[in-house]
């Protein structure tokens, strides 16, 4: 996991530092962290009872597709390209939950990361405090409504 407030400090570094992070893969992390730890630190943190319990993808993506039996391109149009590498919108991010669930991430460089962003999210616990962190769903991406407030905090069109 990796806490959005620090993905621009990294990336920054990276253009500010080329002669060190020429060839660098930099992989950054806040927090390598198991479902299960997820659940013990949302109840920690929030007081609210959790679990983790293991459920198959192909169970977990019937119950959360937002759109059933779709194929990942359906907004295309009928006439979209279909071959057999189309898959269906509960396929799409059925290997990352497989991989993350594994827990087959490598390890982080986390004294890199400390050097480079001295002031980072160190853990799961800490961004969920610093976000005030309740389970409740909160869009996490700028969308349309904010394009109103953008423009008049420009002074667009004057």
């Amino acid at each position: 996991m990796i806490a959005l407030d620090d993905v621009g400090v990294y990336n920054l570094w990276l253009l500010d530092n080329p002669s060190e992070a020429a060839g660098l893969d930099l992989s950054v992390v806040t927090h390598q962290v198991s479902f299960a730890e997820v659940a013990e630190t949302f109840t920690r943190v929030t007081g609210k009872p959790s679990s983790y319990k293991y459920m198959p993808t192909e169970e977990f993506g019937k119950m959360t597709d937002p759109y059933p039996g779709a194929l990942i391109n359906w907004n295309l149009g009928p006439d979209a390209p279909r071959d057999e590498s189309t898959m269906l919108w509960s396929e799409n991010f059925a290997a990352f939950w497989r991989y993350w669930r594994s827990n087959m991430t490598a390890p982080r460089d986390l004294e890199l990361l400390d050097r480079i962003h001295p002031g980072r999210i160190r853990s799961l616990e800490e961004w969920m405090k610093k976000v005030k962190y309740d389970g409740k769903a909160r869009p996490v991406l700028k969308m349309v409504e904010d394009w109103d407030q953008r423009k008049s905090s420009y002074n667009l069109g004057k």
